[in-house]
């Protein structure tokens, strides 16, 4: 084991993976990914024939490797590039992707929060609730009734369900309230109004009666 990262230079060979200039067995990273051999082994965890030492994306969710890097993101004892779910959202890197949706910095895979609406992704989740294509965690208006996500984040109707993924006829939102409270007021006021009015007639007409 000549470059000491635990791979045989039997298994290494002396051919050149990544045109370094230096044969896999004297490569301390033979893929060039910056993730030493030595941490990738020989192990093939996607199981698609290549080695994690010489494979670009070693989870096959079409992140590459350099790109998840070896940290870990959530904690979780899995390393962003062997972690179907580096952030522990419930939504697999392979559905969220490296592009970064609401531009804060951090790649989709790596957010808590993909589209910036103040709601998780977690609570979000990839259903698409107004079937526009788009699911929920980057859809700004996931309920598509013209109030954005983070203006009905919470559950103002008590349903258990967020506001931001219901049809906004149906719940009472921090923009517009309650249509059908504003209408019960103004349908007690006239009824107030009405029987001010008759109790005004009725006094007149006694006072003519004397």
């Amino acid at each position: 084991d000549s470059d000491g990262d635990n791979i045989s230079d039997e298994y290494e060979g002396n051919i050149d993976f990544d045109a370094d200039g230096s044969p896999d067995f004297l490569d301390l990273d033979s893929d060039n990914d910056s993730i030493s051999d030595a941490r990738e082994t020989i192990n093939d965890f996607d199981g698609d024939g290549a080695s994690n030492y010489k494979d670009l994306d070693s989870d096959n969710d079409g992140i590459s490797d350099e790109i998840e890097g070896d940290t870990d993101f959530d904690s979780d004892g899995a390393s962003n590039f062997l972690d179907l779910d580096s952030d522990d959202d419930g939504i697999s890197d392979a559905v969220e992707g490296e592009s970064d949706f609401d531009v804060d910095g951090d790649p989709n895979f790596l957010d808590l929060d993909s589209d910036g609406d103040g709601l998780s992704d977690i609570e979000e989740g990839e259903i698409d609730s107004d079937n526009d294509g788009t699911p929920n965690f980057l859809d700004l208006d996931s309920d598509n009734d013209g109030i954005a996500d983070k203006d009905e984040n919470g559950d103002f109707n008590s349903d258990g369900i967020n506001d931001a993924t219901q049809d906004q006829r149906k719940v009472q939102s921090t923009l517009k309230g309650s249509g059908n409270v504003g209408g019960f007021i103004i349908l007690m006021l006239l009824l107030l109004a009405i029987k001010r009015n008759t109790r005004v007639c009725l006094t007149i007409q006694c006072n003519k009666c004397r």
